[in-house]
């Protein structure tokens, strides 16, 4: 399980099975699923080689720790400092703050195994740009 992200689902329609993607209808969880699922399957579909957005490690900047459900994969906002090597969270964790998503370029990770990543810690990210 994910997060933002839910619900979302994949099948095909009709005699040609045409594929059908299903999104949530939150924005920033509809953003995060089609970066993650639909982006990465067009780009399959259209033979390029890299279908899935870069990623780096990064070091948390921040005041407190990010904290995540358990046995939940939680993709949060942040702008990532490729000179300094560190990640910093924009905005809540609401799927519904898109504000917070116009100010983001990464996705931090914090796996599902994961409850609380402390400030300092180095994560994985997801480059958006």
């Amino acid at each position: 399980a994910m997060q933002p992200g839910k619900p979302q689902g994949f099948g095909s329609i009709g005699p040609d099975h045409t594929p059908l993607l299903a999104l949530p209808g939150n924005p920033v969880s509809a953003y995060v699923s089609f970066e993650l699922f639909v982006r990465p399957a067009i780009r399959a579909l259209m033979g390029l080689p890299d279908v899935h957005r870069p990623t780096a490690r990064a070091e948390l900047r921040a005041d407190k720790a990010l904290t995540s459900p358990a046995g939940r994969r939680q993709f949060l906002r942040g702008r990532y400092d490729a000179e300094a090597g560190t990640v910093t969270p924009v905005g809540g964790s609401g799927s519904h703050l898109i504000a917070a998503l116009a100010q983001a370029d990464a996705l931090i990770v914090v796996p599902e195994d994961v409850t609380s990543v402390e400030p300092g810690t180095e994560t994985d990210v997801v480059l958006l740009r």
